[in-house]
């Protein structure tokens, strides 16, 4: 009896510009991730657009329209207790919470990137202690550190 024999196989290093076009075309496949990448889309648009779609300013208060129902002619998501437009306020929170988002990744990755590729690099005693250190930050909960 003959023994299967195995040769081995050379992988193919994908372009960057192939990498990108099969992971789209493995998004376009799953509906749910488009669907969720679609809604992120059109929330990070919308918040980047916020000065040129939100109906009111967002600080004005009128306490003639305080506390209208969703639907109200001119405030389709109703107003606050001082008047203000939900919608432009929503709006122009996006705004702050994308900025924030973006501004941490950024920092996190500007941190983080060249300290792996140190780590990764050298070896040693200083992928030990960058280790050990990663360690201790993932060791205290993430609420205690957003404090």
């Amino acid at each position: 009896m003959s023994q299967p024999v195995s040769v081995p196989v050379r992988s193919q290093r994908l372009s960057p510009l192939a990498a990108a076009a099969r992971a789209w075309a493995s998004l376009r496949m799953d509906p749910a991730t488009a669907a969720a990448a679609a809604v992120v889309a059109a929330a990070a648009l919308a918040a980047v657009l916020a000065p040129w779609l939100a109906p009111h300013d967002p600080y004005a208060a009128d306490v003639l329209a305080r506390l209208k129902p969703p639907g109200t002619p001119g405030h389709p998501l109703g107003t606050d207790h001082l008047g203000r437009d939900l919608l432009s306020r929503l709006l122009y929170g996006a705004r702050t919470t994308l900025a924030v988002g973006v501004a941490s990744v950024l920092l996190a990755a500007g941190g983080g990137v060249p300290l792996g590729l140190l780590a990764g690099f050298y070896g040693g005693w200083l992928d030990g202690t960058v280790m050990r250190l990663i360690d201790v930050l993932m060791a205290f909960p993430s609420v205690l550190l957003a404090i």
